[in-house]
């Protein structure tokens, strides 16, 4: 009896339990069921909210409920949807809106539209899509409010002061000296992609002319970072269109989080190594008691960095000088190599610029100053059309209220995508606008039409601090090899295949054959 009535405590108590567990589940079923249907009205909300303030906004074909355009991510590359854009922007009066799940995202391609926005002191941060580049740094490009703000203030005068690009003539000097070098000896050859050397050569100026640092990398390949810039962006922007990538976790498994990794360790690497040279530097200079007055004026980048005032960590320096890699070298390498491949493609102009640099700068074998480039007005057209037929195409701001343009009014918390490549190819403002014409940049062409019509290096607040630098280091190195070689290729204007990361780039490369003049 006494066991028979023991098993039978038994499998009560367990029944009992059985019990408990299923109402447990029941309710916590029931808690999440009502945690998800909140979360869902709200979303639902929200969206409607935006719709209703959109209005009778375009929006992008095949959008789906709850969903959104998403389901169309498999089908696009970064390049495809740029494209796809630009051909509908004859019907669509400069604006269309795009929904990645409950995320709003809207283009802009009128200029008064895009000055509205830019000019914003509310959209100054660039939104969810750029927190991808979080996973490689977090700089003075990257960063969002009020840490940008913070990092643009030590910015500002090292990197846009006139007397301080003045003061970095001698370092584009030695650098482009050593290009010539280098070039000599494949000169003449077969066509080759003139890029691999450009970039090197805009490596070695930007960690001289900003961080103080000679890391001798048109010489050597230890610090060398083109291949690693061209890679990140290349993943980052791959990322922003496939959804299935946007978890941090689920991207670190795969081979391209892998490959990411990769390239940051890289980065880094060279980014201390530019932090480590530039301490000993200013180390040596101490016990030596050098002073070097106009530095003590107008301090580079770096010893804005590590002052005592900037409140700056060796990994928040470390963090800024990726960021500068990302967006600086390659982005003028490729400024440089689209203007000699146009100038190769059209040897009318070409011959124009020459004649221009002969003129202003005097002999090949003479040492010019940039205020002799300054006065080489055509080679600013020639610089600037390049920049405006395959300059960055777009840039992306988050709006922090509601923004009424002149159609329509922008939601609060929509990723505004301003679509720079459309803006600069408007057939209202320009009158060859699918094709290389430097003379859209005379004078009295550039009277007629609304400032913000030609925007390579965005605009407002967060305009490029380092416009100014890098349209003389582009024009430093142009004009150098220009008074020495003239350019030929084989390469078509009207059938060119391009690559786009974060510019257009020929998907073959810039191909250039060069003879000495």
């Amino acid at each position: 009896w006494i066991h028979f009535t023991s098993g039978y405590s038994r499998a009560n108590g367990r029944r009992e339990m059985a019990v408990l567990n299923l109402i447990t589940l029941d309710w916590l079923f029931t808690a999440l069921l009502f945690v998800v249907t909140v979360v869902l009205m709200k979303i639902h909300a929200s969206v409607r909210k935006k719709k209703d303030i959109l209005g009778d906004m375009p929006g992008y074909p095949g959008y789906l409920p709850w969903l959104g355009h998403a389901h169309l991510a498999t089908q696009f590359t970064y390049t495809g949807f740029i494209e796809e854009i630009k051909k509908t922007r004859k019907q669509n009066k400069g604006t269309l809106h795009i929904w990645v799940g409950p995320k709003l995202c809207a283009y802009v391609a009128n200029p008064n539209d895009v000055e509205h926005v830019f000019n914003r002191k509310d959209a100054i941060n660039k939104g969810f899509l750029f927190s991808f580049f979080h996973g490689h740094s977090v700089g003075i490009v990257t960063s969002t409010t009020p840490r940008w703000n913070h990092m643009r203030r030590l910015a500002n005068i090292p990197m846009a002061h006139k007397q301080m690009i003045d003061s970095f003539q001698d370092i584009f000097q030695h650098h482009s000296k050593i290009l010539l070098d280098n070039l000599a000896a494949v000169e003449g050859g077969d066509f080759l992609d003139i890029n691999n050397y450009l970039s090197r050569c805009c490596q070695d100026i930007t960690y001289g002319a900003h961080f103080g640092v000679n890391l001798d990398i048109q010489r050597k390949d230890e610090y060398n970072a083109q291949d690693t810039v061209t890679k990140v962006l290349n993943l980052v922007f791959e990322r922003m269109m496939k959804v299935w990538l946007y978890p941090d976790f689920l991207y670190s498994l795969t081979q391209r989080g892998k490959d990411m990794k990769r390239c940051v360790e890289h980065h880094k690497f060279v980014a201390r190594a530019i932090l480590s040279e530039r301490r000993r530097i200013l180390k040596e200079r101490k016990e030596n008691m050098e002073e070097n007055e106009f530095e003590n004026k107008f301090p580079k980048l770096m010893d804005v960095y590590l002052s005592e005032q900037s409140g700056l960590s060796d990994d928040d320096i470390v963090h800024n000088i990726m960021d500068l890699m990302l967006v600086g070298f390659e982005a003028m390498s490729q400024t440089q190599g689209w203007i000699l491949l146009l100038l190769a493609m059209f040897p009318q102009y070409q011959d124009q610029l020459q004649a221009e640099l002969d003129e202003q700068l005097g002999g090949v074998d003479e040492d010019f100053t940039l205020a002799q480039l300054q006065k080489c007005q055509y080679l600013d057209m020639v610089t600037r059309e390049a920049l405006r037929l395959f300059g960055l195409p777009v840039v992306i701001r988050k709006l922090e209220s509601d923004v009424t343009i002149e159609h329509y009014t922008l939601p609060a918390e929509a990723e505004i995508i301003i679509g720079m490549c459309m803006v600069h190819r408007d057939v209202r403002y320009w009158d060859h606008p699918d094709i290389f014409y430097p003379d859209h940049f005379l004078p009295e062409k550039v009277a007629t039409r609304p400032k913000y019509a030609f925007l390579p290096f965005g605009g407002g607040p967060r305009k490029c601090p380092a416009y100014a630098y890098g349209m003389v280091v582009v024009k430093f190195i142009v004009a150098t090899l220009l008074r020495k070689y003239t350019f030929t290729t084989e390469q078509d204007f009207a059938n060119l295949p391009l690559d786009l990361f974060f510019m257009y780039k020929p998907t073959s490369g810039f191909l250039l054959n060069f003879q000495p003049r």
